[in-house]
């Protein structure tokens, strides 16, 4: 639980998708006509977005052998406030009925060599606000290490992209979701799946799994457990408008959407007198009473911006801002350096920032009241 004095992980960005290209004829100020080739359709997705998801378990035992079906989690990097150029914090973001409801506290990621690194937590080390299902731990990273890339906060979705026509972004626009599929996650190491679909609903208030009302994002893609906790990203591709003036943005978005929390159930009834042709037909419904319980496809988003409303709680900014005041300070007025190169970094070989981060965070979670 540490910050970095310098930007050494990987930050997932728009070069990590891959897309087709498509010629485009356009005009130049002057009307000369001339030809660009525009990224389109659905883009190819880098491994190392694929690596920003962790797996999330009980406890370590269980982690190492991968049984029971937990949950998602994803980690980002936050700029120090006082230096955002040159330290930043990492952070695990899963729900709140994951990490604290139901237990699922420890956290697996995937290793460079193929191995994987167990960080065993606590319920009760984890923080949240109440009117959120989302929960928050700072994390180690070493990245000679650990095969883990970062999200940065910088490509956090904000509200003022949505809306009317000239928001670039809006009912329409593609999602895809990185996860957990608990039928086929990697066993013994993290293998995350990917899902697809569309933004369907703007945020409105829904009832979370925390009993709360929040302006959650639907969105129509399909879901199951596990992936609670996933990180959920939008993108657009230049000129993909519909009924309106497509020049008007011809230029490409990613960013992260927010937090999977759940998705909509349905009930399916069954017609009376209609019998199974199959034995397997027969062993796919799940009856209750007259019904079939399933899932609906609309799938519930907590907004980016109420994740960076978490991370900015004010017993996070006090904890930042103590360590920045006795750690990250000091090694900066040290190393005299231009702001565009690099400060020692806080890793094996330079523990101290680790110990006295871990330190703050620990005294800080004996001392707050629960749902602090």
């Amino acid at each position: 639980m540490f910050a970095a004095l310098e930007r050494v992980c990987h930050e997932v960005s728009a070069a990590d998708l891959e897309f087709g290209r498509a010629p485009v004829l356009c005009r130049s100020s002057a009307g000369t006509p001339y030809t660009r080739h525009i990224a389109v359709g659905m883009p190819k997705i880098a491994a190392d977005l694929l690596d920003t998801v962790v797996y999330l378990y009980r406890n370590e035992e269980e982690a190492k052998v991968g049984v029971d079906f937990g949950g998602t989690g994803f980690l980002v990097q936050l700029p120090d406030e006082t230096y955002p150029d040159r330290a930043s914090y990492f952070y695990a973001i899963t729900n709140w009925h994951v990490a604290v409801a139901h237990g699922f506290s420890t956290i697996r990621v995937n290793n460079q060599d193929g191995s994987v690194d167990i960080f065993e937590f606590d319920p009760s080390e984890w923080l949240f606000l109440p009117q959120y299902d989302i929960a928050v731990i700072p994390m180690p990273f070493n990245p000679s290490r650990l095969k883990a890339s970062m999200i940065p906060a910088q490509i956090f979705v904000r509200k003022e992209m949505f809306g009317a026509n000239e928001k670039p972004l809006g009912v329409g626009s593609d999602v895809f979701m990185i996860g957990r599929f608990i039928d086929h996650d990697g066993g013994q190491t993290n293998r995350p799946a990917a899902r697809f679909g569309h933004l369907s609903i703007l945020p409105a208030p829904i009832i979370q799994p925390n009993k709360t009302k929040a302006d959650s994002f639907c969105v129509d893609m399909h879901s199951r457990t596990g992936h609670s906790g996933s990180p959920v990203f939008i993108y657009r591709t230049p000129f993909s408008d519909i009924g309106y003036v497509q020049s008007l943005h011809n230029t490409p978005y990613f960013g992260l959407l927010g937090i999977h929390w759940g998705q909509f159930p349905e009930l399916w009834e069954i017609e009376k007198g209609v019998e199974p042709k199959t034995e397997s037909e027969a062993d796919s419904l799940i009856l209750d009473g007259q019904y079939v319980k399933g899932l609906s496809g609309m799938a519930c988003v907590l907004p980016a911006w109420t994740i960076l409303e978490v991370l900015k709680m004010p017993k996070l900014v006090g904890l930042r801002g103590e360590h920045t005041e006795k750690v990250i300070a000091p090694s900066l007025r040290r190393n005299v350096q231009p702001v565009a190169e690099a400060a020692p970094s806080a890793n094996d070989e330079n523990p101290n920032h680790l110990e006295d981060f871990t330190r703050l965070v620990d005294v800080a979670a004996r001392k707050r009241p629960q749902g602090d």
